[in-house]
């Protein structure tokens, strides 16, 4: 085999780890962003019915406020009834007093559904709380393990490109910007095997010539489809 094609081989295996250990640091960012995502929307959600229950135990206490006053309100009307000396104006007291009767057992109930709310809500937080607690130590357990991963994928990648900054040099002027120029195209593959006839990479089938000649020690020869360099086996 032609050694700068066995140079190419060894470059291009040294090329496809360090992309293969950036695509697997890609993927472990976007799992702990995913985590870390996760758990900030539980942490909202739990400081959003933290607020909720703030909010309702504001109310509560309003209303038990308003009821306060509407009871004593009730009880000097009930005072009045003794100074009341006609019948129009117990016909009126009784009416204000049925009025505010009818507030005091509106607000009654409100309170009571409202305490009802906030037992529940408080429920479901004691078991959001207790959730968020596990989730926090599986996320930082899972971060740590991850970040610690991508430091080993970043040895490997600086491993890899100091490899193939050594071994670059050795390949000719000319194959060696075609070869460069093809490995930081999109595919990041410069040289691909032939697999019969067909270029291993793009799978054009490449005349019988061209196929002759990449048995040959002395040719180097390039798919006439991707441009990518071919060898046989």
């Amino acid at each position: 085999m032609n050694r700068e094609i066995e140079i190419m081989i060894e470059l291009q295996g040294y090329w496809s780890g360090l992309l293969s250990r950036r695509a697997d640091i890609e993927r472990n960012e976007k799992s702990i962003a995913s985590w870390k995502s996760e758990l900030e929307a539980k942490e909202s959600a739990v400081s959003l019915l933290e607020n909720e229950i703030k909010s309702d135990k504001s109310r509560h206490k309003q209303g038990e406020l308003e009821l306060s006053e509407r009871d004593g309100h009730y009880k000097r009307l009930e005072d009045r009834r003794l100074m009341i000396k006609t019948e129009k104006e117990l016909k009126a007291l009784e009416s204000e007093l049925q009025k505010i009767d009818g507030e005091r057992d509106s607000l009654e109930s409100e309170i009571i559904i409202l305490l009802d709310e906030i037992e529940k809500k408080e429920q479901d937080l004691s078991e959001m709380d207790a959730d968020l607690v596990k989730l926090r130590v599986q996320v930082e357990s899972d971060v740590m393990e991850a970040q610690s991963r991508i430091e080993d994928f970043r040895r490997e990648i600086s491993e890899y490109q100091s490899r193939f900054d050594q071994l670059l040099p050795e390949l000719s002027t000319g194959v060696k910007a075609r070869f460069k120029k093809l490995i930081e195209s999109g595919s990041g593959e410069a040289i691909a095997p032939l697999e019969g006839n067909t270029c291993g990479g793009c799978h054009f089938r490449l005349p019988g010539y061209e196929i002759l000649d990449a048995s040959r020690d002395d040719k180097i020869i390039n798919c006439t489809n991707c441009g990518r360099f071919v060898y046989t086996k």
